[in-house]
């Protein structure tokens, strides 16, 4: 699918070009605002990255990534993701993290602004470029996280290197998970919008992971559905008020946590 991504001054071509590489598809192009939009398309200005919807108001890219940057980072010790996984990654002993399921980016933010070095996967053209500007607008904050645009199961196949954890948050299977708030309804918005549907079964791409990692599979769950596999079982789970993450542990890999 053919996505556009717009700018509004000649002088942002160049950066709009950048950010847009990452899909090799998307058309950059001069925004005119005397064309009809009907349609769901990105917008570059000088302040932000926008999603712009018929259906919703603006979204600004860099305030909601600087808002939740600012907002989450002093309490870093207090997220569940970061209890499950409990691991603490050093310069002499850097993490490496693969995020399967990437979306807006924002368990993978977290992931950085602790020190691990993450790897984003995202299969969601719009998503891809939306995660490539945070890449590149926000270095001086997340300064080892990059994004990959594919689908997950196609970057496991393609892989020999394993990777220390791997990060998997599979949508919830009733939907609620993509309508809870603003940004999860403009996620589900932008999958509709690229057509995409995924044939390939949750469990198989916990299987391939869970023969590409090292140390610890985490998978993101609704509290009130069961693990996404029957075998093998979590090593442990770090549950909240309406999710949980269920561990997998690799018995024969030794890492601090």
């Amino acid at each position: 699918m053919t996505i556009n991504l717009y700018y509004s001054d000649d002088t942002l071509r160049a950066k709009a070009l950048e950010l847009a590489a990452i899909v090799p598809d998307a058309q950059v192009l001069r925004f005119d605002s005397a064309l009809a939009m009907d349609e769901l398309y990105l917008l570059l200005t000088n302040e932000s990255l926008m999603i712009v919807s018929p259906l919703f108001k603006p979204f600004n890219v860099y305030s909601f990534y600087h808002e939740f940057i600012a907002k989450r980072k002093p309490g870093l010790k207090c997220e569940i993701l970061l209890q499950a996984i409990n691991l603490k990654p050093s310069v002499s002993q850097p993490i490496k993290v693969l995020d399967l399921t990437a979306g807006l980016g924002r368990d993978s933010i977290l992931l950085a602004l602790s020190g691990f070095r993450i790897t984003m996967l995202e299969n969601n053209p719009y998503l891809a470029i939306i995660l490539n500007y945070l890449c590149l607008n926000f270095r001086t904050q997340l300064n080892d996280i990059q994004v990959i645009y594919t689908h997950n199961y196609d970057y496991l196949q393609s892989i020999t290197d394993k990777h220390d954890v791997i990060y998997f948050d599979p949508m919830f299977a009733d939907g609620k998970n993509a309508l809870a708030k603003k940004d999860m309804q403009l996620i589900d918005l932008m999958i509709k919008t690229a057509n995409q549907e995924s044939h390939i079964a949750d469990d198989t791409v916990f299987n391939l992971a869970w023969s590409l990692c090292s140390h610890k599979l985490v998978v993101k769950r609704d509290n009130k559905q069961q693990s996404l596999v029957a075998k093998p079982c979590p090593t442990y789970n770090k549950a909240g008020k309406t999710i949980r993450f269920d561990v997998y542990q690799i018995p024969t890999q030794k890492m601090s946590g």
